[in-house]
This record gives C-alpha cells, sequence and structure tokens, in this order.
C-alpha cells in the first residue's frame, strides 16, 4: 500500500497544475525514495531483497510516465476548450454585427424606399398631371376641323396616363400609403388586384381577423408577400396564385403557393429574394418555409410571433 500512496497525489497533480506539477511531484518522489534506499529505509531498502535500485527506477517510471501522459493529455484539451471558447465568442461577435447590419440595412432600405416613392408622388406625379392639363387645354384651343392634331393630342393624353398610372403604382410598391393609413389586410388586397392587373394573372386572396398587428410586423408581412409575388411572377411564370393571411393568437401566418414553374428548393440560389425574406422574418423572430419541385409550383410560408415583435 505504500508504494501506491502517491498515485492519488500524482492524479490530483495532473488536473490541477498540469504537466509542471507532475513533473515536480515526480522529482519530489524520485528523491525521497532514492534517500530512502541509501538511508536503507522503506519498501526499497536492503532488508527487502527483492528490490534494488531496478526496482526503484521501474516503480518511479510506471507510477510517473502514465500520468505525466495523462496531465498532457488534459493540458491539450483545456486549451482546446479555451480556443473554442475564444472562438465561439468571436462568433457570438460577428453574429451580432451581422444582425445590427442587417437591420440597418433594411431600415435604410426601407427610408430609402418612402424618399423615392415621395419624389416620385410629388414632383413626377404632379407634373405628368400638370402635363395631363396642358395638353387638354391644347386640345379645345385648336379648331374643330383639326381632326389629325386632335388625334395626335389624344394619343399623347393616353401615354401620359398610362405613364402616370406606372408612377403611381411603383410609388405604392415602394412605400404603401395604404398600409400605414389602411392596414395589413387592405393593403395586401390591393397590392394583389395591382399585381394580377399589371401581369394579367389570377391571384386569390383570403384573410381572416387580423386587427392589432403592430405597424413592423404589418411591414414584414407585406415585404415579404410582395417579394412571394414578384419571385413567382417573375421567376416562376406562375399564371394562378393563392396568398392566405391568417392569425392564429400570437402568430401571424402567410402562405403564399403559385402554379408556376418551380424550382429545386435543396440548391442555394444567388438572387437576394429569398435572403430579404429570412432576413425580414428572422429580425422579428419569424421563420421562412420554402416548398418547391421544378414543374410543380412553389408553396411559401412566412410565420411571425407577434407578441415577440411587438
Amino acid at each position: 500500500m505504500v508504494l501506491y500512496s502517491a498515485v492519488p497525489f500524482l492524479i490530483w497533480a495532473a488536473t490541477r497544475a498540469g504537466p509542471i506539477g507532475v513533473s515536480t511531484l515526480n522529482s519530489l518522489l524520485a528523491l525521497v525514495s532514492i534517500v530512502a534506499l541509501v538511508e536503507g529505509k522503506g519498501p526499497f531498502s536492503a532488508d527487502y531483497s527483492q528490490h534494488s535500485v531496478v526496482s526503484v527506477q521501474l516503480f518511479l517510471a510506471v507510477t510517473s510516465v502514465p500520468v505525466l501522459f495523462v496531465a498532457i493529455l488534459i493540458q491539450q484539451r483545456r486549451e482546446v476548450e479555451n480556443f473554442l471558447r475564444e472562438s465561439q465568442a468571436n462568433l457570438n461577435q460577428h453574429y451580432e454585427r451581422s444582425q445590427l447590419l442587417a437591420h440597418k440595412l433594411i431600415s435604410s432600405q426601407e427610408h430609402e424606399r418612402r424618399r423615392i416613392a415621395r419624389d416620385l408622388h410629388d414632383h413626377l406625379g404632379q407634373r405628368l398631371a400638370l402635363l395631363s392639363v396642358a395638353l387638354d387645354e391644347a386640345s379645345l384651343a385648336l379648331p374643330a376641323g383639326m381632326s389629325t392634331e386632335h388625334s395626335v393630342i389624344r394619343g399623347l393624353l393616353e401615354r401620359v396616363d398610362e405613364i402616370h398610372d406606372d408612377v403611381r403604382t411603383l410609388s405604392h410598391q415602394l412605400h404603401s400609403s395604404t398600409l400605414q393609413y389602411l392596414g395589413l389586410v387592405v393593403a395586401l388586397k390591393g397590392l394583389c388586384r395591382e399585381t394580377a392587373r399589371q401581369h394579367h394573372i389570377v391571384i386569390d386572396f383570403q384573410s381572416n381577423d387580423t386587427d392589432g398587428i403592430p405597424q413592423e410586423v404589418s411591414l414584414c408581412a407585406f415585404r415579404v408577400t410582395q417579394e412571394a409575388l414578384n419571385n413567382a411572377v417573375t421567376h416562376g411564370q406562375a399564371g394562378q396564385i393563392g396568398v392566405r393571411l391568417q392569425r392564429k393568437e400570437d402568430l401571424l401566418r402567410i402562405y403564399i403557393s403559385d402554379t408556376g414553374i418551380g424550382f429545386d428548393a435543396g440548391v442555394s440560389s444567388d438572387g437576394l429574394g429569398l435572403i430579404s425574406m429570412r432576413e425580414r422574418l428572422r429580425m422579428l423572430g419569424g421563420r421562412l418555409i420554402v416548398n418547391s419541385q421544378r414543374g410543380k409550383g412553389t408553396d411559401i410560408t412566412a410565420e411571425v410571433p407577434i407578441k415577440e415583435a411587438a
């Protein structure tokens, strides 16, 4: 038992002090064993004929080398754990920075959308309206017999009205005043109606009671639906789209399904549409689920927790 009395101390040194502690304790143990052997004391003394200097060396090797190896492994594990903790901390820091940057980018995008929409409505829209009035006055000022000139002015008036409608549509797409003042349901109805008219497709919109939704959640849902409709028309070549808006307790859910050509959802895309949708939802604690197959259309589900966002 005396031979193994030093083992617990070696294990303690390996776990607490590492290789340096084990080496120090081994040196002390070797010194004590040698002194005891010289003085004829201890388990390696002359009274025990089976022991010798070789026995001392073997004892020290058997007790010190494995424990020293364990101490090195423990030290390496601690270094790896420290490195992983530092890497995780750096990763969390970069992730928080990326979240903040994404939030600032989306906020800046919305601010720029509002500015451009206001400029289109207040400046370009008014100029087109004045041009339409001027053309109308010019038409009235022409003599009745100048049918060719009247026809030309009517054609110009139609072109100006078409451009004015396009500018108004673009202004509403950039910033929906309907969403701001009349709510999400009315805004989405108008978006679906305008998209269907512009692209000559069928869009079926349905919703349940969605009162009391915070403005930021409404804006997120509107932008996600807007992007999904744009993708369905532009990339999916869909001729029919269904949009469902549902609120279940504290969760707002949007379904957008189309009958387009679909795509391989398992393959990463270089487009920014899905990335923008996911980022908007992630900022509010939501998620985006995309199911699509080539030739079988696309189903998109967006969920936003209202309490967390509010």
